[in-house]
């Protein structure tokens, strides 16, 4: 599939649905008078969907593949602050659903790796994986840049 735009990316659609639903969470009461949590957690959140959308908007496969091992670290901050609400006596009424919301960031990440969007190997797998999931991702990034670039050169952009 030739993606136009970072919005048609369903690692993209899948970080703005776990940033709506970061944001209903930080709604809660439980989040009155913990402002500088609150805030971290939504921009940690929002952090993921943006920087697949400005690796994508780059225009190169690898300021792409760049910026996605950065939306997958910001992933990894929603869920270690997920993981400390949980053991905030403030947040026990909210305890199902953190841990609800905590599988969220990790299948973002899970799909990194697994899904198309390949891109991450393990450190305990051997270089021989590390470029074949390097490679899908490669073409992932190829394929959404070709048709940027054609998109670009339509414009009369070079």
């Amino acid at each position: 599939m030739t993606y136009e735009r970072f919005e048609q990316l369903p690692v993209w659609q899948a970080a703005i649905k776990l940033a709506q639903q970061i944001y209903h969470l930080a709604k809660d009461r439980a989040f009155r008078g913990q402002w500088s949590l609150r805030d971290q957690i939504e921009r940690a959140a929002v952090s993921v969907s943006n920087n697949i959308a400005e690796g994508f908007e780059r225009g190169t496969t690898q300021e792409l593949l760049t910026f996605l091992y950065i939306a997958r670290g910001s992933s990894g901050e929603v869920r270690s602050m997920l993981c400390l609400l949980e053991t905030i006596p403030e947040f026990a009424d909210l305890k199902s659903e953190i841990s609800n919301l905590k599988l969220k960031p990790k299948e973002f990440q899970d799909n990194c790796e697994a899904g198309p969007i390949s891109y991450k190997a393990r450190v305990s797998e051997g270089s021989d994986t590390w470029m074949i999931r390097r490679a899908s991702a490669k073409r992932l990034c190829e394929t959404a840049m070709s048709s940027w670039k054609s998109c670009r050169k339509f414009a009369g952009k070079r």
